[in-house]
C-alpha cells in the first residue's frame, strides 16, 4: 500500500449495557470520531483513499478541514485458506484531489456500531464491549487502517504510527493503553498519547471495573469477582520476576515492575511490557504457568523475529520456573506436553527452526519444537551454560539477535565437549525430528544430548 497513516487522533465513546443487565456478555456499542495524518509513499498520486474497518462499524461522514467528501462502503471478505469468517468493512474515501507522492493530508471519520470480535477466528480476537469489560485491539480493526484485501495486508497494516486517543467511558471504569502515557481529566476522560515502548505494534485498549492490588514490584488490575485470581497472579508476577532477574543476572525490559491487567477467560494474553493483560483463570496452577509464560517475555523483547524463536525461549523459562515450584516432575510433565504437541503434527516435529515464520505451523514449532531444543541443549551442556546463552543473548542491545543458531554458535567455545555444529543443523536447519517422540522425556532428552557431546578418549 502506498498510503500510510503516521498519525490518529481518536475520541472514543464505550458503552456498555447497564450493569443490571442479566447478560453479562451482551454487547455494547462505540462511537469514535478519528482523524488519520495519512502520507502518500508510493510514487504515484493518489485520489482514492482505501481502509479497512470492522464489519459491523458504519462510517457516517467523511471530511478533510471540514470539507465533506465522498465515501463508499461495502461488506467485503479477506480470502483465507482455513476460514471465511473474515469479513471487513471496507470504506473508500475519494479526496477533493489526488495527493502527491510524498505529501500528506487529514482525513476525519465518524462512525460507530457494534463490536463482537472476530472469536470464531481464535484468541486474540474476542475483543468486545461488554457489561463489565471492554477490549479493543488492533486485530480486530476498531480504528481503521489501510491495507490490501489480503491476510499479509491485513496483518502488515498495524505500523508504528503515532497516537493521542480520548476514552469516554462509565464513571466506575478504569482504561489503560499500552505503550501510552495517560491523564485523567475532572469531566471523567482518559487521554492517551503514544510513547513507542510497547512491544507490540497498534492501538491495544483495555477498559472495565477494575480494581487493583499490589504485592512488590507487581500491580494487578482485576475484574469483579477476581480476587482470588489476583492474589494467584500477584504472587506468581513477583516470584518470577525475582527468579528470571537471578537466574539470568540481566534486569527485564523496563522497570523492573509489571502491571497486569485481567481479561476474560480464553481471550488471549499478551506482555506489552508497560502492561501484561491476563485471562483471569480460576485454576491457580494455569495462572502460575500463564503468568511465568508473560513475565517470561520480559527478558524476549524482540521487534523483528519472524520465526518467533522469542516464544520458544519464554515457554521454555516457563518450564523451568514450573520446576522452581513443582520440582522435576513438573518439567518433565512440561516436556512430554511438548513431545506430545509435535506427536500429534508430525509435520511441526519435522520443520527446522531456522525459517519457521513462513510454515503453516509457526505456533507448533515456536512454542513445542522451539523450547524441546532448548531442554536438549540443556541437558547436553546444562542448566548453568544454557542460562548463560540466554542471558548474553536478552542482555544484546535490542533485545537478542534475530538469528539465535548464529549466537549460539558464536558462544559454542564456551562450553567445553558441545559439538555445536550439529545440534544446530539438526534443530535449526534440517528437515527432521532430531529427539524420538516415543520415549519417556527423560530418556529421550538422555539419547538426544549423547549426540552432541564429544566422545570420551
Amino acid at each position: 500500500m502506498s498510503m500510510r497513516v503516521v498519525h490518529y487522533d481518536l475520541s472514543l465513546t464505550l458503552s456498555p449495557v447497564p450493569p443490571e443487565s442479566p447478560i453479562a456478555d451482551a454487547p455494547g456499542s462505540v462511537d469514535l470520531v478519528g482523524t488519520l495524518r495519512l502520507r502518500n509513499e508510493g510514487a504515484r498520486p493518489v485520489r482514492q483513499v482505501r481502509l479497512l474497518l470492522y464489519r459491523l462499524l458504519e462510517v457516517t461522514s467523511a471530511e478533510t478541514s471540514g470539507v465533506p467528501l465522498a465515501l463508499r462502503q461495502v461488506q467485503r471478505r479477506i480470502p483465507l485458506d482455513w476460514t471465511d469468517a473474515l469479513f471487513v468493512n471496507r470504506v473508500t474515501v475519494t479526496l477533493e484531489k489526488a495527493l502527491e507522492p510524498g505529501a500528506e493530508t487529514t482525513l476525519t471519520l465518524h462512525y460507530g456500531g457494534t463490536l463482537v470480535g472476530y472469536r470464531e477466528l481464535g484468541p486474540y480476537m474476542h475483543d468486545s464491549v461488554q457489561r463489565d469489560v471492554a477490549v479493543l485491539r488492533p486485530e480486530v480493526l476498531w480504528y481503521p487502517v489501510p491495507g490490501p484485501l489480503s491476510w499479509q495486508g491485513f496483518m502488515g497494516t498495524w505500523s508504528r504510527a503515532t497516537f493521542a486517543l480520548r476514552v469516554r467511558c462509565p464513571a466506575y471504569w478504569d482504561c489503560f493503553v499500552a505503550g501510552a502515557r495517560r491523564s485523567e481529566h475532572p469531566d471523567g476522560a482518559f487521554t492517551f498519547e503514544s510513547t513507542g515502548t510497547a512491544s507490540t505494534p497498534g492501538i491495544h485498549l483495555y477498559a472495565g471495573r477494575y480494581v487493583a492490588r499490589r504485592e512488590g514490584p507487581v500491580s494487578v488490575h482485576y475484574l469483579p469477582g477476581g480476587e482470588s485470581w489476583a492474589a494467584s497472579a500477584a504472587a506468581a508476577g513477583a516470584f518470577a520476576l525475582e527468579e528470571l532477574e537471578r537466574l539470568l543476572g540481566v534486569p527485564p525490559v523496563g522497570e523492573g515492575r509489571a502491571t497486569f491487567v485481567a481479561i476474560p477467560p480464553g481471550w488471549g494474553s499478551q506482555n506489552l511490557f508497560d502492561i501484561i493483560t491476563q485471562t483471569a483463570e480460576e485454576d491457580p496452577a494455569r495462572t502460575f504457568r500463564e503468568v511465568a509464560h508473560e513475565v517470561s517475555h520480559f527478558w524476549t523483547p524482540l521487534e523483528d523475529d519472524p520465526d518467533r524463536f522469542a516464544e520458544a525461549i519464554a515457554h521454555f523459562l516457563q518450564d523451568y520456573l514450573e520446576g522452581l515450584r513443582g520440582g522435576p516432575t513438573a518439567v518433565d510433565a512440561a516436556i512430554a506436553s511438548h513431545m506430545a504437541a509435535l506427536g500429534r503434527q508430525p509435520e511441526a516435529a519435522k520443520a527446522p527452526l531456522a525459517g519457521a515464520g513462513s510454515h503453516p505451523a509457526l505456533e507448533t514449532i515456536s512454542r513445542e519444537k522451539g523450547p524441546l531444543a532448548l531442554w536438549a541443549l540443556a541437558r547436553t551442556v546444562g542448566i548453568p551454560d544454557t542460562m548463560d546463552v540466554l542471558s548474553a543473548w536478552a542482555g544484546t542491545p535490542g533485545g537478542g539477535p534475530k538469528d539465535f543458531a548464529a549466537f549460539l554458535l558464536e558462544r559454542a567455545g564456551q562450553m567445553k565437549g558441545f559439538q555445536a555444529d550439529p545440534f544446530v543443523d539438526d534443530w535449526f536447519r534440517a528437515d527432521l525430528c532430531p529427539i524420538d517422540l516415543t520415549l519417556a522425556p527423560d530418556a529421550a532428552l538422555r539419547r538426544v544430548a549423547a549426540n552432541y557431546l564429544d566422545a570420551e578418549p
